[in-house]
């Protein structure tokens, strides 16, 4: 298993594997309700969450090798989803729990895609935040 030490002693970045999918899903539960809710109604989050967080998605992401966890003392805080289309590169999602943010997590799980993404030729790479999301 590949870890990526964190700038944080106690974190770290490694690919996720199929045990990793409760907590994925925990993190977007979390920090989608955290994060959208005084932009988008509770049943639009959640119509969300149950479509994109569904096991089958989760597990796709987990055997294509671009879903990414950050682990805090042992506990899986964060994660970003990452997928090639061409050579340009997408952060489909990056989130960490509201408790664990402004620590620098979210630097680190973008510094940990840059080498996989030019291990797979992108010559760019896009992130897309909602433009309501102005803490991000």
């Amino acid at each position: 298993m590949l870890a990526i030490p964190s700038v944080h002693p106690y974190a770290t970045v490694r690919i996720a594997s199929p045990a990793d999918l409760t907590a994925v899903r925990e993190v977007a539960d979390t920090t989608w309700h955290a994060t959208y809710r005084e932009i988008l109604s509770k049943a639009t989050i959640d119509a969300f969450l149950r479509r994109f967080y569904s096991d089958y998605r989760i597990l796709a992401a987990v055997n294509d090798g671009g879903l990414w966890v950050l682990e805090e003392d042992g506990r899986v805080v964060g994660y970003e989803r990452l997928s090639m289309r061409g050579d340009v590169g997408y952060i489909g999602a990056i989130y960490v729990l509201p408790e664990s943010q402004r620590l620098g997590h979210g630097r680190r799980l973008i510094d940990t895609a840059r080498p996989w993404f030019a291990a797979r030729g992108a010559s760019e790479i896009r992130l897309t935040v909602a433009e309501h999301n102005h803490a991000a």
